[in-house]
């Protein structure tokens, strides 16, 4: 038996809180979208491998160092959602914010085909950011 839509999470999100965040592109869609909110640094909707890259690349400029841990994984079906801490470290300012990040994953035929992520505060990331 193949792996649950919860394993797939699971194992990319242990794979990305280990500082691996490229863990699991073979679990991706080619088709597949990654969505932040706008005003966000890095916000937009990326979409397949090369839209990964650029969200990763606009990530990794954005914080110096970033950490995470899930608080709970809910499984629905083809839906995984994930509410998550987020600690992160501003490049540009040094100052650290910590709060709560809800990720809503669709997956499709065991591949990823979409990450809708939501931040608790958005104006707060945009300010120290």
């Amino acid at each position: 038996m193949g792996m649950s839509n919860l394993d797939i999470v699971r194992a990319i999100q242990d794979g990305t809180a280990g500082g691996e965040i490229r863990t699991g592109k073979a679990f991706y869609a080619e088709d597949f979208t990654l969505r932040e909110a706008p005003s966000l640094p890095y916000g937009g909707t990326f979409r397949g491998a090369g839209g990964l890259e650029e969200f990763i690349a606009r990530h990794e400029a954005t914080w110096a160092e970033r950490s995470f841990a899930v608080l709970r994984y809910v499984e629905a079906g083809d839906q995984v959602i994930c509410l998550v801490e987020l600690t992160a470290r501003s490049r540009r300012t040094g100052e650290t914010i910590t709060m709560q990040v809800t990720e809503w994953w669709t997956l499709r035929d065991g591949q990823v085909i979409d990450i809708h992520e939501f931040y608790f505060d958005t104006a707060a990331v945009a300010a120290i950011a």
